[in-house]
């Protein structure tokens, strides 16, 4: 065993044999997204799979309207603020039922692969962290596939595009990765609530914002902190490596 493993290391074709990768795309994914996914598990050497999950949303519709009479359309088409929501979380719920289903076959090898899952970077605050290990990585191990994902701006891409285009980014103007970031870590490692946050935010941001417009986006962060708060409570146990756990996200997302 000792010798096949360290011949799989010098062919370099031991990453292909533990570790798949899966790009889900939907309606709304875009070519740039898609070829980012594909360059990048070239270059890491991992097995890789790529497929359109849009027969299980369609699935998943279906059956709400065949008992409802209803269906539910993105704000783009008509809808409202919580079909698209509603819409959006189908989507990403499918894509992480499909990701444990594929872990279970694991290329037809005895057991299951354990499931490796990525949110939108601050959903759990690690946008200034994630962003570090990236660039690690691409100096370290000469991934220059990840300067274009970093590059790209955050989007889940659950929104119908605009002319061939992402529409939806996952940084709004009402807040920042960088500002949720500074947030985060007041709220979580100085235990601030929304007074004494707001407090030490005059300082902290004296130079680029106005102490009304941080009371805007404290107000608004502890709104989303307890709209999605309970997801804590509902995610399967996890090993988490960051200090920093809020579940916010800055719209009420997956």
């Amino acid at each position: 065993m000792c010798v096949l493993v360290c011949q799989a290391v010098r062919d370099g074709s031991l990453c292909e044999r533990i570790f798949t990768t899966c790009y889900m795309a939907i309606e709304n994914s875009s070519v740039g997204t898609r070829n980012r996914a594909k360059e990048l598990a070239a270059q890491i050497g991992s097995s890789h799979m790529n497929l359109n999950i849009d027969m299980a949303v369609k699935g998943m519709l279906g059956i709400f309207s065949m008992v409802t009479g209803k269906c539910p359309q993105f704000c783009a088409n008509g809808g409202s603020t919580r079909e698209n929501l509603a819409l959006q979380n189908v989507r990403a719920c499918i894509r992480m039922i499909l990701a444990y289903l594929f872990a279970q076959w694991a290329e037809g090898k005895p057991g299951g692969l354990l499931v490796l899952g990525s949110a939108n970077v601050d959903e759990r605050l690690l946008a200034t962290s994630l962003s570090n290990f990236l660039q690690y990585c691409v100096e370290k191990f000469q991934l220059s596939a990840l300067r274009s994902i970093m590059a790209a701006p955050p989007t889940a891409e659950l929104e119908p595009l605009t002319d061939g285009q992402v529409s939806q980014t996952d940084e709004v103007t009402r807040m920042t990765y960088s500002e949720l970031s500074v947030i985060g870590w007041i709220r979580k490692i100085s235990k601030c609530g929304p007074y004494s946050m707001s407090c030490k935010l005059i300082h902290t941001w004296r130079e680029v914002l106005s102490p009304p417009q941080g009371a805007v986006k404290v107000k608004h962060f502890f709104q989303m902190y307890s709209v999605n708060r309970h997801k804590m409570t509902t995610v399967t146990p996890s090993y988490h490596t960051e200090t920093i756990d809020n579940q916010v996200g800055i719209q009420q997302s997956t």
